[in-house]
C-alpha cells in the first residue's frame, strides 16, 4: 500500500504527463524526401476561414438552393474534391487536365451572392451602365448622378441597373468590331513579351506544345480558316497574351486572373506581360488564405481578386518564378506534396502545395525568404467587380451585362460547370454543347469577346444558330494551345446561360509600380 503522502508525487507526474501528451503530438514531425524537410499535415494546425464568414456563406447558400432546388441538384453532380480527368485535344490526344470541386464551387457561389448584391458592387455596375449610356439614353433615362447613387438604398440601386438594361440599350449593344490593327510593339512572338520565360514548362510531354509558342503570330495559318479568331475583330483581341499550360494542376483560376491582367495591362501601358502565377499561387495560399497543405489547389475569383486588391499585391513577372506544371507529384500519408520538384529548373521549389516556403520552415530559418523571388516593381490592380446574377433572376441581363463589359474591353474572369466529353471544341473551336448536360466539375476561364448570330461573318462555319441563344462568346483558356483554336474556343450565349456559376470583370485602372 502506497502512502498518502508518497503517492502525491506520483500523482502529480501522471496528471503532467496527460496534459503534456497533446503538446507532444504537436512537435513537428520531419520526413525526408528528396533531400527536403516536409512538416507531416498531421501536426499542422490549419487556418480555415473565419466561422462568420462561413456561416454566412451556409445561409446564402441555404436561401438560394431553396429557391433554386436544380442548382443544388447540379452542384452535388460532381464530387466534393477537385477531380483529375482526361479531355480530348486537337491533335486527337487524350490529356490529364484537373477541374474544380464542389468544395470550391460552392464557396464560390456563396462569394458572387454575396458581391453581387453588395451596394458596392451594384455602384460599379452602374458606373459602367452610365458610361455606356448615348446621349440620347440620358436624356430619356435621367439616371441619377452618382453622388445620389450611393446615398440610395441597396435594392433601389438594384432596381435602376435593371430598368437601364432595357430592350433600347441592348439593340445598341452590337459591337463595333475594329480592323485587325495590332498596335505598336505588339510582341511578333511570346518571347518577346516582357518577363517571357518558359523554363520547365516545356518538360516532359509539354514540350511540343512549348516550342509551338515560337509561333504565336508568324503566319495566318496558325489559326483555324473557318473559326473566330481568323476572321472576327472585337475590342480585346489586340492586347490579349500568349496562351499558358496549366498542365495537370488545378489552377485555372490563377491563370485566368492573370490573363486578364496582363490583357488591361497591354490596354493601358501598350506592354504585353508574361506574369508570374507560381508567385501569385504562393502569396495568396500562404498569406492570404493562410493555407498550409491544404490537398486543394484550386482559388476562388471573387476571393483572389479581393485579397490581392486589399492587400496591394504586386503581380511579379514569370521571369522572377517560373511555373511549374509539377507533371509528377503527389501526395504522401503525411500530406506532403512530393516530387513536386522533379525535372523543375525554375528559381524555387518545395514540396508544398503551393511551392513556396511554409510558415514553420520561415520561423525556423528567416533567410528562406530570401531564395523567394520577390521584387518590389510590378503591377496592381483596383478590385473586379461581381457581373453575374447568380440567382438568374434574368439570365438576359446577366448576358447583356457581360456583353457591355466586353464591349468596353473589360476582361471577364469567370467558373462554370464543364462536362468533360461535351466540353470539347470541335474542328473550327467551337463548343457544339449547350451546357445542359451533367458536369463533372468546374472550371475557371476568361471571356474576352462575343459576336452576335448577326454579326458572325460568312467565312465561319458556325453550329446551329437557332439554338445557340443569339451568339458566341470568344473564350481564352490555360490549356496550351493544342486544345481548341490555338487555345481559344467560342462558346454560345445559351451555354454561359446554362454552365456559369459566377463572373468578375476586372475593373479600371491597373497600376505599374516602378
Amino acid at each position: 500500500m502506497i502512502k498518502p503522502l508518497l503517492a502525491l508525487p506520483l500523482l502529480y507526474s501522471i496528471i503532467l504527463m496527460f496534459m503534456m501528451a497533446p503538446l507532444a503530438q504537436a512537435a513537428p514531425i520531419l520526413s525526408k524526401k528528396n533531400n527536403r524537410q516536409i512538416k507531416s499535415r498531421e501536426n499542422v494546425i490549419e487556418t480555415k476561414a473565419p466561422l462568420t464568414q462561413r456561416q454566412g456563406h451556409y445561409r446564402v447558400l441555404q436561401d438560394y438552393f431553396k429557391k433554386n432546388p436544380q442548382a443544388k441538384l447540379k452542384l452535388n453532380k460532381i464530387p466534393k474534391k477537385n477531380i483529375r480527368t482526361r479531355v480530348k485535344f486537337k491533335n486527337g490526344k487524350m490529356k490529364k487536365v484537373t477541374l474544380i470541386g464542389r468544395e470550391i464551387t460552392q464557396e464560390e457561389i456563396a462569394e458572387n451572392l454575396t458581391n453581387f448584391d453588395s451596394k458596392e458592387n451594384q455602384i460599379n455596375i452602374y458606373k459602367q451602365l452610365h458610361k455606356a449610356l448615348s446621349v440620347d439614353d440620358i436624356n430619356r433615362l435621367a439616371p441619377p448622378h452618382l453622388s445620389q447613387i450611393k446615398r440610395m438604398p441597396i435594392t433601389q440601386i438594384i432596381q435602376l441597373n435593371q430598368s437601364i438594361l432595357t430592350e433600347d440599350l441592348k439593340s445598341r449593344l452590337n459591337q463595333v468590331s475594329p480592323e485587325d490593327s495590332f498596335p505598336a510593339g505588339y510582341p511578333a512572338s511570346c518571347r518577346d513579351e516582357i518577363g517571357y520565360s518558359v523554363g520547365s514548362d516545356c518538360m516532359d510531354d509539354y514540350s511540343r506544345e512549348c516550342q509551338d509558342f515560337v509561333d504565336w503570330n508568324a503566319t495566318s495559318t496558325v489559326w483555324n480558316e473557318k473559326g473566330l479568331w481568323k476572321n472576327y475583330s472585337f475590342p480585346l483581341k489586340p492586347y490579349l497574351t500568349c496562351i499558358k499550360n496549366q498542365a495537370g494542376r488545378g489552377l485555372c483560376t490563377t491563370f485566368a486572373v492573370t490573363a486578364a491582367l496582363e490583357a488591361d495591362i497591354a490596354q493601358q501601358y501598350g506592354k504585353w506581360v508574361n506574369l508570374s502565377e507560381q508567385h501569385l499561387l504562393w502569396k495568396h495560399k500562404m498569406y492570404y488564405e493562410k493555407r498550409k497543405y491544404k490537398d486543394i489547389e484550386g482559388a476562388q475569383i471573387g476571393r483572389m481578386f479581393k485579397k490581392t486588391y486589399k492587400k496591394n499585391y504586386v503581380h511579379q513577372l514569370e521571369s522572377s518564378w517560373d511555373y511549374n506544371p509539377s507533371h509528377f507529384r503527389g501526395v504522401d500519408d503525411d500530406g506532403a506534396y512530393y516530387d513536386s520538384c522533379k525535372m523543375y529548373n525554375g528559381t524555387m521549389c518545395y514540396d508544398s502545395i503551393h511551392q513556396g516556403p511554409l510558415p514553420d520552415d520561415i520561423d525556423e530559418n528567416p533567410d528562406v525568404l530570401d531564395d523567394v523571388p520577390t521584387s518590389t516593381s510590378g503591377y496592381t490592380h483596383q478590385g473586379a467587380t461581381a457581373i453575374w446574377d447568380t440567382r438568374a433572376r434574368k439570365l438576359d441581363e446577366s448576358i447583356t451585362r457581360t456583353k457591355l463589359y466586353l464591349q468596353d474591353g473589360r476582361p471577364i474572369a469567370f467558373l462554370a460547370y464543364v462536362n468533360k466529353d461535351a466540353f470539347t471544341p470541335n474542328e473550327n473551336g467551337f463548343i457544339e454543347s449547350q451546357g445542359d448536360e451533367d458536369p463533372d466539375g468546374a472550371h475557371s476561364m476568361l471571356l474576352v469577346g462575343y459576336v452576335d448570330n448577326a454579326d458572325i461573318p460568312n467565312e465561319v462555319v458556325a453550329p446551329d444558330i437557332n439554338s445557340n441563344g443569339g451568339g458566341y462568346f470568344i473564350i481564352k483558356n490555360s490549356w496550351g494551345i493544342n486544345w481548341g483554336d490555338r487555345g481559344y474556343a467560342y462558346v454560345s450565349y445559351n451555354w454561359i446561360k446554362n454552365s456559369t456559376s459566377c463572373m468578375y470583370a476586372l475593373n479600371e485602372g491597373v497600376v505599374e509600380v516602378p
